[in-house]
């Protein structure tokens, strides 16, 4: 069976699997990034712009705005794309496990100040 770029979910339980394999054979082993067709840096490219349109709707619409869960790789290019294009958002991760997400909050609404003790923490 060939692998395919998808949605992802195959290609992320195969670099989870070849990373706890290395890390058993070496503690101190580098981690292992598994790319299908290329499809990291589309997907990269993708959720940035994702991160811009969600930012631009909080603020529009004053509200934070919940995106769909996604793997922690996939929520830490979110964080840092929102961190390093608007002011006035901030991020959080909520959920637990596989159905963690990232919420874009605008400055002024009720979440914001737990958005920025979190951005402040790690990203995760």
């Amino acid at each position: 069976a060939a692998l395919r770029a998808g949605d992802g979910r195959a290609v992320d339980a195969l670099q989870m699997l070849a990373n706890q394999t290395a890390k058993k054979a070496d503690e101190d082993a580098q981690r292992i990034v598994v790319d299908v067709e290329g499809d990291a840096i589309d997907r990269e490219d993708s959720l940035v712009q994702l991160a811009r349109r969600a930012a631009k709707r909080a603020i529009d619409s004053g509200r934070a705005i919940a995106l769909d869960p996604m793997n922690p790789r996939d929520r830490r290019v979110i964080h840092l794309a929102v961190r390093e294009g608007e002011d006035k958002v901030a991020t959080m991760s909520i959920g637990s496990g596989r159905y963690r997400q990232v919420v874009v909050v605008p400055e002024g609404a009720p979440e914001y100040a737990e958005a920025i003790a979190s951005s402040e923490g790690a990203i995760s």
